[in-house]
């Protein structure tokens, strides 16, 4: 889905610019690299070292040309990410007029300046792209199932017990509440504050004796 959005924001972007001047070159260095940032950090999700533009078009147009995804995935995608003024995008994009990097600098090239405003949006479109992607792959992978066991224990070992522990007693001082410290230590490690409390107290019975007070 990152993909195709990419190639949707590139080919439409466009309209986010109308009414101006041509790109000036450093306008067009800024979205290029932002392109190419996108590149290789997608790299990394695949499992590589490095992706070049030429390859994630093509990766692409494998992607949606196959029918695999629907272009209305990312197109969905896009329409929420453009400003609502921009009149709708409701074509396939044709991945031809851009699959190569001069192909991709000719559309730069041709490109209308934006307002300082406008390159400001385009800028966090696709600065925000990947982890937007992200935070969907996180939420379509909760409705999927855990294994047969249950769900996982969440802080399991007994070095991020132990790890707990020396948070607490960090976070620990003359008028601070340990419930405070529970709810503020639970929040990093994604749990409740219940399960740190009962780290903690386990931790406090095994300690010698005045090693540490267990008052909550």
């Amino acid at each position: 889905m990152a993909v195709g959005r990419l190639a949707f924001l590139i080919l439409y972007g466009q309209k986010l610019l109308e009414g101006f001047c041509p790109l000036q070159p450093e306008t067009q260095r800024k979205i290029r690299e932002s392109i190419y940032r996108v590149c290789n950090e997608l790299a990394r999700l695949l499992g590589r070292d490095r992706l070049t533009y030429e390859e994630l078009m093509a990766l692409t147009g494998q992607i949606y040309g196959s029918g695999l995804i629907s272009w209305a995935v990312p197109l969905s995608m896009v329409k929420k990410a453009l400003p609502p003024n921009l009149p709708a995008v409701v074509r396939e994009p044709d991945l031809s007029r851009l699959d190569t990097q001069e192909k991709l600098e000719a559309v730069l090239a041709n490109a209308p300046e934006p307002t300082p405003e406008e390159l400001d949006t385009i800028m966090n479109v696709f600065r925000d792209l990947l982890p937007q992607f992200r935070q969907q792959l996180v939420s379509a992978a909760k409705n999927l199932p855990h294994s047969r066991g249950g769900a996982p224990k969440k802080l399991p070992s007994l070095d991020e017990q132990k790890a707990v522990v020396d948070e607490i007693k960090a976070l620990r001082g003359p008028g601070v509440k340990l419930g405070d410290v529970f709810r503020r230590v639970a929040q990093r490690h994604g749990v409740s504050p219940s399960k740190i409390k009962q780290i903690w107290l386990r931790w406090a019975k095994q300690s010698p004796p005045g090693a540490n007070p267990r008052k909550v």
